[in-house]
């Protein structure tokens, strides 16, 4: 026995910490690889009731967004009342893609 227990999850949720600690956010793109991947299937299994209660408030706790279609909107909604209209480029980055 090495003493420890072996928790993926628990790795997984620590790189996101990293992450966002770099980034501001555990919006992970796809071009993240691993780390997206497990960020998708958490979406997809607190959908399917497939999360425990203490994985969603682990992640709760990190500001995990688990509706992106909705945060995307709200930052339509101030890019809109900045701007007067809802017409961003894409290099405008995440939201202009999104758009």
């Amino acid at each position: 026995d090495l003493g420890f227990a072996w928790n993926m999850w628990d790795e997984r949720l620590e790189e996101l910490k990293k992450y966002k600690a770099t980034h501001g956010s555990c919006n992970v793109p796809k071009s993240q690889g691993l780390l997206a991947e497990w960020v998708y299937r958490q979406r997809q299994k607190r959908k399917k009731g497939k999360l425990s209660e203490l994985e969603i408030r682990k992640l709760d706790d990190l500001g995990f967004v688990w509706d992106f279609w909705d945060e995307r909107l709200k930052e339509l909604k101030k890019y809109k009342a900045a701007h007067g209209h809802c017409n961003l480029p894409r290099r405008q980055g995440p939201l202009g893609t999104w758009v």
